[in-house]
């Protein structure tokens, strides 16, 4: 018997629920679903009760999430002290999202949530593709594959001061997804903070995570001198990225044969700000140098102690900084949040 006369003899309502389960597929399954935005359009009063909801089901995810800065990203005591001296609206539509447009204390505890990624409208957002083995979602699903890129991240890890009208070209703030798309990586976001899919993107705070993404190879330089050659491995953006208050210290220190510190240098990779005119000659804050450190270019320090008497070795040390505050030029009296040690040796 043909293909065509089994078809054309099926009961009804097998050809009928066939053609319901498909499309009930097609409406749970869409393309082209919202990116997540800085500003939650989508955010509604009972995020928390949402939320909830998702950790029910996603168990796994949800607890690797509430260990994650994600949901800390409100709470965490350095952001408080930096909201309490500038409460910005524009602060809490990235950090408190769905506080943004409805204030509260449970929806400032989730800081960015499940929904916050994940929500579209009615549907959540995946950039996996789920099939008919693993049966109907429990809700309508729509597939993004940018999701799983930079486009995600983009909303709240790319933003300019806010004052673009004062400007000739707007300054980012933050722009991270502008270094990783000008570096060519072929790794996305995901693939290096969601390793294994985890929702506690733990690399950002993992200090042998930063101890690895940075080489430090350490050669004198002369009698008297040291070299410092550092270079990232496998950032594909610049480092330290995000925050404006992040940055790498770099010190060398001459030690007298009585293990005395004889003389001390010191270098800041960050990115270098000072009061310029505006477009109406008011002053305005502008950058006037970048000295991070940048995928596949190596940034070499020279350090030279030939004016320092009885020196008998140099200790050295490569550090990653959160700054809490700092002034133009005093950076060596910035106040340290935490810092991490990249790499440390002496000559």
């Amino acid at each position: 018997m043909s293909r065509a006369r089994l078809v054309r003899g099926a009961p009804l309502a097998l050809v009928l629920g066939g053609w319901l389960v498909g499309q009930a597929f097609v409406n749970h399954l869409t393309q082209g679903g919202a990116l997540p935005v800085a500003t939650p359009e989508r955010a509604r009063a009972d995020g928390a009760d949402r939320n909830a909801e998702c950790e029910r089901c996603h168990q796994a995810e949800a607890q690797a999430w509430r260990s994650s800065r994600h949901r800390e990203a409100f709470s965490n005591a350095e952001f408080q002290r930096a909201y309490a001296v500038e409460p910005a609206s524009f602060c809490r539509d990235c950090h408190a999202p769905e506080s943004a447009s409805f204030a509260s204390a449970e929806n400032d505890a989730l800081g960015v949530g499940c929904i916050t990624c994940h929500q579209a409208g009615e549907a959540v957002i995946s950039s996996q593709r789920h099939g008919l083995e693993r049966g109907l979602p429990a809700h309508r699903l729509e597939r993004n594959a940018e999701f799983g890129g930079s486009g995600a991240c983009r909303a709240c890890h790319e933003f300019s001061f806010g004052d673009d009208a004062r400007r000739e070209q707007p300054l980012l703030m933050q722009r991270t997804a502008s270094e990783h798309a000008a570096s060519g990586a072929t790794q996305s976001c995901a693939d290096c903070h969601m390793q294994g899919g985890s929702h506690a993107f733990a690399s950002t705070r993992d200090p042998s995570a930063h101890q690895r993404a940075v080489e430090v190879e350490a050669t004198a330089l002369g009698a008297s001198g040291l070299r410092l050659t550092l270079r990232t491995r496998d950032v594909g953006h610049s480092y330290p990225t995000g925050d404006l208050f992040r940055r790498v210290r770099v010190v060398a220190e001459a030690v007298g044969p009585d293990f005395q510190v004889r003389s001390r240098r010191e270098v800041f990779l960050q990115r270098w700000f000072e009061d310029q005119p505006d477009r109406d000659g008011r002053p305005i804050r502008s950058e006037v140098s970048d000295t991070r450190l940048q995928p596949g270019v190596p940034s070499v320090i020279d350090f030279d102690f030939a004016q320092t008497n009885e020196s008998r070795s140099i200790h050295w040390s490569v550090r990653l900084e959160r700054v809490l505050h700092v002034k133009d030029h005093q950076e060596a009296a910035a106040t340290i949040a935490d810092e991490v040690v990249l790499a440390e040796g002496a000559l």
